[in-house]
């Protein structure tokens, strides 16, 4: 039974040595400590190597059926669509401003 460093366990497990001291401290992983240093069984790295993931989840990426995109076109469209119009309103409202100020209708 061969044990292991921290620094030999953590590239075993692929993370980090802090993760494994981590995982000593929480008794999630059993270590002996002598002197300065904490020694793993080789076979108790089985014990967390199929650990669950912590932390924050990835983003799921929303799904974008084929019929919204045929019926209301891409993000890009949508936006260049969105900026005429405003661009629109805001000419229309200018020249309503405009007229008002020659006196023409109110």
């Amino acid at each position: 039974m061969r044990e292991l460093t921290t620094k030999e366990a953590a590239e075993r497990l692929n993370i980090s040595m802090r993760q494994v001291q981590t995982l000593i401290q929480q008794s999630r992983l059993p270590a002996e400590k002598r002197g300065r240093d904490w020694f793993i069984k080789e076979s108790d790295l089985a014990l967390v190597r199929e650990r669950p993931k912590t932390g924050r989840p990835p983003k799921a990426k929303p799904a974008q059926s084929n019929a919204n995109s045929e019926k209301y076109g891409t993000l890009e469209t949508q936006t260049r669509t969105t900026r005429k119009l405003n661009k629109a309103i805001k000419q229309s409202a200018d020249e309503e401003m405009s007229s008002r100020k020659k006196g023409g209708k109110k």
